[in-house]
């Protein structure tokens, strides 16, 4: 028995130290009522009392919630600067790494402001300029009225020679006779007439045109001119730009043209014409159909002009008026010096003069005075040296002598000293293969 007693002495000993070492779970009634105080504390605003733990962790996600929102607004005005200058594209600057000295000093220079004096001489240059196109207009108006007029003639000529020749009519009053024939020449005398007259209006439009062109250009280099030379008088270029421009009005006063006057004389002369040109295509075929082709070169009719085979003064003030860029004469033997100093007033890049056998001092005076660029005289087997001192005097670009051939005369080596320098200065020469290295040799 006091074994049994022991034993279960310790029993209930080692029971007390389980229960005090190990929780027993809370009976149901309990657990209920601790859950109806949360509900009646929910519902009545109270909160129950958080565990210290869970206190400190509050603490410090607000003091770092703080501390970020002091410096956001601490840092938000810088960022918006630098986010600012960011946005902004990078000022040009001033001057460029490439730019040269003369760009900086343009750049940091201002422009000077013109004048009064200046202003005023640019609007009297602006008049002039628009005169002068005006006049260039007025020009050409005239022109094709001529070509409209004398464009008819050729034929009327040929019709009354044909009649001529089919009556047998020989004197002027038989031809006055006949009405038609009178009709025709009438018609080709009033023509002739109107022709001649409008020559004087085109001159005097020509030399204006001409006139107001000198003094625009000599006015604009002065004032080109006015910061390195003293003493210009700009009023004195607009004195003679405003007079210039008051006297070259195409008024039509000055335009007027008288009309043609019906007598027998003029009538006569038409007549006298139309036999003279018949005796010419009896004596010399060639001759008369130079005639006919100048005729058609002075009705604006240009197909025909490479068969000229003499070129008249008519014929060279006829072919320089024509537009284009290449003139070819090959048929032409030779040139006199007075059509030479039409013709060569020609405006085009090149002229074609093959057939000339030989060129004097004086027309090449007129040749080497023409502004073109291209010259080819490969017919000429010599070229003197006062030819080719004129020939100093060109600005073209090149020159076909291919017909030269080399000599051993003083005069021949003066040519040669020429040709080198023409074309040392600029321009391209093409010759023969002998006379080339001869050249050469003589530069060497």
């Amino acid at each position: 028995e006091s074994k049994a007693h022991s034993s279960e002495s310790d029993t209930a000993k080692n029971a007390g130290k389980q229960d005090s070492t190990t929780k027993q779970p809370d009976p149901p009634e309990k657990i209920a009522a601790e859950n109806e105080n949360n509900i009646e504390q929910r519902t009545s605003g109270e909160t129950p009392e958080p565990p210290k733990r869970k206190l400190r962790f509050n603490y410090i996600i607000a003091g770092v919630l703080g501390a970020l929102t002091i410096g956001g607004y601490i840092l938000y005005p810088q960022l918006s600067v630098v986010r600012e200058k960011r946005s902004k594209p990078p000022a040009a600057s001033k001057i460029s790494p490439t730019s040269t000295p003369a760009t900086k000093l343009r750049e940091s220079t201002p422009e000077p402001t013109p004048s009064g004096k200046e202003q005023k001489l640019q609007v009297a240059i602006n008049e002039a300029m628009q005169l002068h196109s005006s006049l260039l207009d007025k020009k050409e108006e005239i022109y094709k009225l001529k070509l409209h007029y004398r464009h008819a003639i050729p034929g009327m000529l040929q019709w009354v020679e044909k009649e001529v020749k089919k009556k047998k009519i020989s004197t002027f009053g038989q031809a006055v006779g006949d009405k038609q024939i009178e009709f025709k020449l009438r018609t080709i005398q009033r023509r002739q007439a109107y022709i001649d007259e409008l020559e004087k209006p085109y001159h005097w439009i020509d030399y204006g045109a001409e006139r107001l062109l000198f003094l625009i250009r000599r006015a604009r280099f002065d004032i080109l001119m006015l910061d390195v030379a003293a003493g210009i008088d700009l009023d004195w270029h607009r004195r003679h730009l405003e007079a210039a421009v008051q006297k070259y009005q195409p008024t039509a006063e000055k335009l007027a043209v008288n009309p043609p006057d019906d007598n027998p004389a003029a009538l006569k002369s038409t007549w006298n014409k139309i036999i003279r040109h018949k005796s010419a295509v009896e004596s010399s075929p060639a001759h008369a159909q130079d005639l006919e082709i100048t005729d058609e070169l002075c009705s604006g009719r240009y197909q025909r002009l490479s068969q000229l085979r003499e070129v008249s003064v008519k014929a060279a003030r006829c072919i320089s008026r024509m537009k284009g860029t290449a003139l070819i004469l090959n048929n032409l033997p030779e040139l006199s010096e007075s059509a030479a100093k039409h013709l060569f007033k020609w405006r085009g890049d090149w002229i074609c003069l093959n057939g000339l056998r030989t060129i004097s001092p004086e027309v090449a005076r007129y040749l080497f005075q023409w502004p073109g660029k291209w010259i080819s005289l490969n017919g000429l087997s010599d070229f003197t040296p006062k030819v080719a001192e004129e020939l100093l005097k060109w600005n073209g670009q090149q020159l076909e002598l291919m017909g030269l051939r080399p000599g051993k005369s003083k005069a021949w080596q003066k040519v040669l000293k020429y040709l080198a320098l023409w074309e040392t200065s600029g321009g391209k020469l093409f010759l023969p293969d002998a006379v080339r290295k001869e050249m050469e040799h003589r530069l060497k």
